[in-house]
């Protein structure tokens, strides 16, 4: 093994062994289904190389430019979901191509032959882009699917990312035709990058040996609602509202209880208005989980409150301040409602 390889080993934290210059595509994945690098665990001059290798096996097609930036830094993360690889990163001032360029034979793009594209959603700062119909600035909020084998430049001053790389046998079950997937653009605000980027999120907080079957079903889901974006046909955006659609609608809904649970106006409505959802669809989409909206409020509060009592007697906090804070506005029902779900009283919780 090659000093350079040794270093990249040693900087990615799943540990897969470094890729080789050339252009064949090399597995990030081999030891496990989570990567990690910083490029800051590296030597100075080792950090392009060494991100540029990692972000092109993973994002099929990215190919990072050489620079003399001295201040230059990457961080990049991803898991692989099936067939699919969600992940994301940041970068300081930057240059890169997309696609396949093929007179650019000294900075080969590695990349998987199945590889239709990478859907990128910018979180902070943006990019210049040119490709095919792309071409201007993608700013903070906005969101790109990028074929893999359309040429394109990009530049950019520093950004923060999350990246979706599409193969192309999901992408034509999402969209439902074989005709060729154009790059486009998604403007900031957009329904579909809100939902994609609180997907991205909680599917972060996964093990790395998390269910593969859990796993295969995140990496349908986003493959859905990247197609969404893409033009569908009619049948397969159906099949995607009742899939990744779904999913995702749910996830955003069990994390806006999650956070908004102790606020003692919340209700299914909020959640609808928030979500730009019916109340309707709210209360359905919980009653197939099996717990509806109140009970699911009710459990977090109440968890949250036994909680607090548990180490009252460290803070001194009276227990009708721990059952307003939990988001409680009537003391008779709290103590009702925590005695039948902990069968003891809050006072008992908080002596003992």
């Amino acid at each position: 093994m090659s000093s350079a390889d040794t270093k990249t080993q040693h900087a990615v934290t799943s540990e897969p062994a470094a890729a080789p210059r050339a252009q064949r595509w090399a597995d990030p994945f081999q030891e496990n289904n989570r990567v990690v690098f910083e490029s800051d665990q590296v030597p100075a001059s080792d950090r392009v190389d060494m991100t540029r290798e990692l972000a092109g096996q993973l994002f099929g097609g990215f190919h990072l430019l050489p620079t003399k930036d001295p201040g230059f830094r990457a961080g990049v993360w991803a898991s692989r979901a099936g067939d699919v690889v969600f992940g994301g990163g940041y970068v300081t001032s930057a240059q890169f191509h997309f696609g396949s360029w093929p007179n650019a034979s000294s900075f080969p793009t590695p990349r998987r032959e199945d590889d239709e594209g990478v859907f990128w959603i910018y979180l902070r700062g943006g990019v210049t882009v040119q490709q095919g119909p792309l071409d201007g600035l993608q700013g903070a909020g906005s969101a790109m699917f990028m074929h893999a084998e359309v040429p394109g430049t990009g530049v950019t001053e520093g950004c923060q990312v999350f990246g979706i790389n599409l193969p192309s046998k999901a992408m034509r079950r999402a969209v439902g035709h074989d005709r060729h997937l154009a790059p486009v653009g998604l403007p900031s605000g957009d329904p579909l990058i809100q939902l994609l980027t609180g997907y991205i999120e909680s599917a972060k907080q996964l093990p790395a040996d998390a269910d593969p079957a859990l796993l295969n079903g995140i990496g349908r889901h986003l493959t859905d609602l990247v197609g969404l974006a893409l033009g569908p046909t009619r049948d397969a955006a159906a099949q995607a509202a009742n899939g990744g659609l779904k999913s995702a609608r749910l996830d955003a809904v069990l994390r806006a209880i999650a956070s908004n649970y102790a606020d003692p106006e919340f209700s299914v409505a909020h959640v609808a208005a928030r979500l730009k959802l019916s109340v309707r669809y709210v209360q359905d989409i919980l009653h197939e989980t099996g717990i509806g909206f109140a009970d699911r409020v009710l459990e977090l509060r109440l968890q949250e409150a036994c909680n607090l009592l548990s180490r009252a007697h460290i803070t001194n906090r009276k227990v009708s301040d721990i059952a307003f804070s939990c988001g409680f506005n009537n003391l008779s029902y709290f103590h009702r409602a925590f005695r039948r779900r902990f069968g003891m009283t809050p006072a008992g919780t908080r002596s003992s």
